[in-house]
């Protein structure tokens, strides 16, 4: 019976429409907002005539403070004015910090990169473990606190600063092995030491008890770097939300007892994406986040749908692990009553055949099923430029308003 419901589910659609007309939402529900990511300034107005309500924009730590404490004045002028030419369109602002456009100059700091089990380094800075990248990127948002009006931000999305997620390095290995993590000297505040430095995930050695404590700490000093950039924004007068980048299934919450019995093997959880886990912890910090799916319509789960029985299934049931990405993370949303976004994958070779699909099962159509079943407040089209050099006409996204 149960997977019964589970295809049903799944094989729910968006009706399919002409051209230019409305889609209609599935029975019972409504389309969330409309937004882009990357939005353009100079289409934003169009845009929002045309029903599309949030705008994202996105800075680069990078390219606005080249060398340290000098402050590229050029470019601070054109963010400015570009989040006031967004704003005068009429659109909502979030705003993404680009920690992870990372300056040459941090990431060349002493023990500025972490480090996994086997020796390899990052090739981003660590923001996690390394106090020092903190105190210079603490300086950078005062900075970016000072010049923008964050008064007119909406939303700030937070990463890990080392991706534009919050995750750590691609691979599915453990990065808790720099010098900082593993002798505690060099660590931010509120960060713990590696607890068994000379262990390493994969061999023996702990007990499963002391596997899982090991795999808590690693994820809780993960979500302590989102928290890490949510109080440097609350200090420089932010008073919107916290978009928090989570994609994919990750971890589900019954499957830790499962990994430490098999000595923590490289995966999601190397990535630190243990959901059930991140977004409590992160509510210790501000209770005003937003749980931001960031891979609608990305084949987990057969995109299935979002159920209105879901909220009473236990996030540690067995039942959670054939659900996808959009389905689970909302379910610990509502478990803790936090708001919900998402947005789909971006444009790339991988991605392109469903992308381009305007047909009831390409990207477009099950991301809003998605977004309508789960009860989403805005989904984000990755990205705004695809309306417009003709990979996808923006009146398709528009006909969703």
């Amino acid at each position: 019976m149960l997977l019964v419901l589970l295809l049903a589910l799944a094989a729910t659609t968006v009706s399919v429409t002409p051209a230019g007309a409305a889609p209609v939402a599935p029975a019972g529900t409504s389309f969330p907002g409309l937004g882009t990511l990357g939005t353009n300034p100079s289409r934003a107005a169009g845009e929002a005539a045309a029903g599309v309500r949030t705008a994202m924009m996105e800075v680069s730590w990078r390219e606005w403070e080249p060398r340290s404490g000098q402050f590229d004045a050029g470019y601070e002028r054109q963010m400015r004015a570009r989040l006031a030419q967004l704003r005068a369109s009429g659109m909502k602002v979030t705003l993404g910090l680009g920690l992870h456009f990372t300056p040459d100059w941090v990431k060349a700091l002493p023990d500025a990169r972490l480090v996994d089990q086997n020796g390899r380094v990052s090739a981003g800075a660590d923001f996690v473990f390394s106090g020092a990248v903190r105190e210079r990127a603490w300086d950078y948002l005062q900075r970016l606190g000072t010049v923008l009006d964050l008064g007119q931000v909406a939303a700030v999305r937070v990463t890990s600063g080392v991706r534009s997620e919050l995750l750590y390095p691609e691979g599915g290995t453990y990065w808790a092995f720099d010098a900082n993590a593993r002798t505690g000297r060099g660590l931010p505040e509120g960060v713990a030491r590696n607890p068994y430095p000379d262990w390493r995930p994969g061999g023996g050695g702990l007990t499963t008890a002391q596997m899982q404590q090991w795999a808590l700490w690693y994820v809780d000093s993960l979500a302590e770097a989102g928290a890490f950039q949510m109080r440097a924004l609350r200090k420089m007068g932010f008073g919107g939300a916290f978009e928090i980048l989570t994609p994919g299934v990750g971890v589900y919450a019954n499957k830790l007892d499962n990994l430490a019995e098999q000595n923590l093997p490289e995966g999601a959880l190397g990535v630190g994406a243990y959901w059930s886990r991140i977004y409590p912890r992160l509510l210790q910090t501000d209770r005003r986040i937003v749980a931001n799916i960031s891979s609608l319509a990305d084949g987990s789960g057969g995109d299935d749908s979002c159920s209105s029985e879901d909220r009473s299934v236990a996030l540690t049931s067995p039942t959670t692990n054939w659900w996808g990405g959009a389905r689970w993370i909302s379910r610990i949303a509502d478990e803790y009553g936090i708001a919900k976004v998402g947005e789909n994958p971006g444009y790339s070779s991988s991605t392109r055949s469903d992308y381009v699909d305007l047909s009831s099962s390409g990207a477009m159509a099950t991301a809003m099923r998605q977004g309508a079943t789960c009860g989403l407040r805005t989904v984000y089209w990755a990205h705004d430029d695809q309306f417009w050099d003709g990979t996808v006409a923006f009146s398709r996204w528009a006909a969703y308003a």
